[in-house]
């Protein structure tokens, strides 16, 4: 399994942009400018959640039946 700590550090460094096409990266701007910074770990949660429920299900996806 792989951590989402190897990607949260570049995420928060680049707030997004390195990583994110711009317009989900100008949605992310928005809620961060708007609620505020600590926006930023629940975002950064919030799509590590995403990609953790897509990476078991693709695994699931692979095993073999029985």
């Amino acid at each position: 399994m792989v951590s989402c700590s190897i990607f949260l550090l570049g995420w928060i460094l680049t707030l997004f942009s390195g990583t994110f096409d711009i317009s989900v990266v100008s949605v992310i701007w928005d809620t961060i400018f708007l609620q505020g910074q600590d926006q930023i770990i629940r975002i950064a949660l919030a799509i590590c959640k995403i990609v953790e429920e897509k990476s078991l299900r693709l695994l699931a996806e692979m095993e073999p039946e029985e």
